[in-house]
């Protein structure tokens, strides 16, 4: 359950990050919560560049959240978490709450979801393999293959 959880987190609070809800640029693109939702490279590459920083990232994740916030009262409920999430993730939104929810009042703010992935910021710089403080596509997509075959081989240990 402990990896499941761990998972879960790094889903919900990154891509909220950028979802608002990616530990990392990883679940940025093609693992957002809602699979009609996610969000593409050049809609995270707000300047064109070919690079995406933390900035733009964290813009895109401030958006995504208030798109999520349906009733803007600065806190996403179960039921609006719920709403954004794919069917896979739904069961973990409560894990999600009770790990993130800092003031227990059963909502997420963004800065308590960002506060709950506190290695985003590693992950970032750990997929920027070229160091110029911004991700390519290409670092992107290899982020993406990392995450892939970690869930996979997440998936083969509780098997």
């Amino acid at each position: 359950m402990i990896k499941q959880f761990d998972l879960a987190g790094k889903v919900f609070a990154g891509t909220l990050g950028t979802l608002v809800l990616a530990s990392g640029a990883t679940q940025a693109v093609g693992e957002g919560l809602g699979g009609q939702r996610d969000v593409s490279f050049e809609q995270l590459d707000a300047n064109g560049d070919g690079e995406v920083t933390p900035a733009e990232m964290r813009a895109s994740g401030a958006a995504r959240f208030e798109e999520a916030d349906t009733n803007g009262d600065g806190k996403l409920s179960f039921d609006e978490l719920e709403a954004q999430a794919q069917d896979n993730y739904k069961r973990f939104i409560g894990l999600l709450i009770a790990r993130a929810d800092a003031d227990k009042d059963g909502m997420l703010t963004l800065q308590e979801m960002r506060d709950a992935a506190p290695g985003r910021h590693k992950a970032f710089n750990d997929l920027d393999s070229d160091g110029s403080g911004g991700l390519s596509r290409e670092e992107m997509a290899a982020g993406m293959q990392k995450f892939r075959q970690g869930r996979a081989g997440q998936r083969a240990d509780q098997g």
